[in-house]
């Protein structure tokens, strides 16, 4: 494969013996891969980090030609920018991959077409594997978001380099005018841009690159149907079973059918800003009262022993775990996009 790939690695040498197998497939002729330090005050990472390093470089077996970057200094996870940025100023465009997230073999056919169609077009800023609504009924195999989802991604230096800041300025207020015509989610995008300005101590990098797409008007490709599944985030081991948006399956591209307008989905667009207001409203209104019966949209609620109850909005259910406290029950909220199958505790 012609198309240059970024690897980001750290300390998990399970994902990456998941991943490689999909890399190895593509047979990228040029690979980038990036390492952060290890943390001195924990225990056996140093250990960790060095032997995924060692790891991965035995196993590029392939005609490849590999660069590494690997930090002396523990950076954390908000220097993936750098790498990023680093991966740019030697490729022109490319692809995107953390250890944890594994593509499908179409995922790789699938980007690099889409970064010679989309070249020249500068309305296009990225392209995502990942569907966060795993699949949606369509003929054509990605549509159009202003949403950038970074679970295994392309896109291009002439996009990211002059544009990309990690610390939000002040040229970013009022992004959001005429954005959409649903205050809550003005409201909740105004938050985050807000949370982020002049702040060198957040902890991520997409965020930012997402309100620099915002910023620009620019437009994102998602798949159809969807090409990556992320078996881990943060470092940590999650149980799949808890987060909906983890282990995923995949689906492989049969054929490209490209799109004949650029214009945003408005389906997706339609679940992503109901389920911005619906959750937002549910969280804010769960953290000013524990208690079941100060909840206004519950009529009546049942307890048995898996303490598990699903809420329903606008579009997404809410599957709400109890964890009983003294007289209460603390609620803890996971989003689901759509469940077919409805369980009986349904609280209308």
């Amino acid at each position: 494969m012609e198309t240059p790939v970024l690897l980001i690695i750290f300390n998990r040498k399970d994902t990456v013996e998941k991943m490689l197998p999909q890399l190895r497939k593509a047979a990228p002729k040029r690979l980038y891969v990036a390492c952060d330090a290890p943390r001195e005050n924990v225990d056996g990472e140093k250990e960790k980090v060095f032997a995924v390093r060692d790891y991965v470089l035995s196993q590029v077996d392939w005609d490849c030609k590999v660069t590494t970057k690997f930090l002396d200094k523990n950076q954390g996870a908000k220097h993936i920018h750098r790498f990023i940025t680093w991966f740019f100023e030697n490729e022109k465009e490319g692809i995107i991959l953390e250890d944890d997230c594994i593509p499908n073999d179409s995922f790789f056919t699938y980007c690099s077409e889409l970064l010679e169609k989309y070249r020249d077009d500068k309305r296009v800023w990225n392209i995502s594997g990942y569907n966060p609504l795993n699949a949606i009924p369509s003929f054509y195999s990605y549509f159009f978001l202003y949403e950038a989802w970074a679970w295994g991604w392309a896109t291009w230096a002439d996009r990211w380099l002059p544009n990309y800041k990690f610390v939000v300025d002040d040229s970013y207020d009022h992004i959001f005018d005429g954005f959409t015509n649903v205050p809550e989610v003005t409201h909740y995008y105004n938050k985050i841009l807000k949370g982020f300005q002049y702040n060198e101590n957040v902890s991520t990098w997409d965020t930012q690159w997402n309100l620099t797409i915002m910023k620009n008007r620019g437009a994102c490709i998602l798949p159809t149907r969807n090409l990556v599944s992320n078996i881990g985030v943060g470092g940590l081991h999650f149980d799949c079973t808890q987060n909906p948006y983890l282990c995923t399956p995949t689906y492989e591209l049969t054929e490209m059918r490209h799109p004949e307008v650029l214009e945003f989905n408005p389906y997706v667009v339609s679940w992503l800003q109901k389920n911005i207001v619906n959750s937002s409203y549910i969280k804010e209104t769960l953290r000013t009262s524990y208690l079941f019966g100060k909840i206004p949209f519950i009529k009546s609620l049942t307890t048995d022993k898996s303490k598990t109850f699903y809420l329903f909005g606008l579009i997404p259910f809410m599957k709400i775990k109890t964890k009983k406290s003294e007289n209460c029950f603390k609620l803890n909220i996971f989003k689901i996009p759509f469940i077919k199958t409805v369980e009986k505790h349904i609280l209308y």
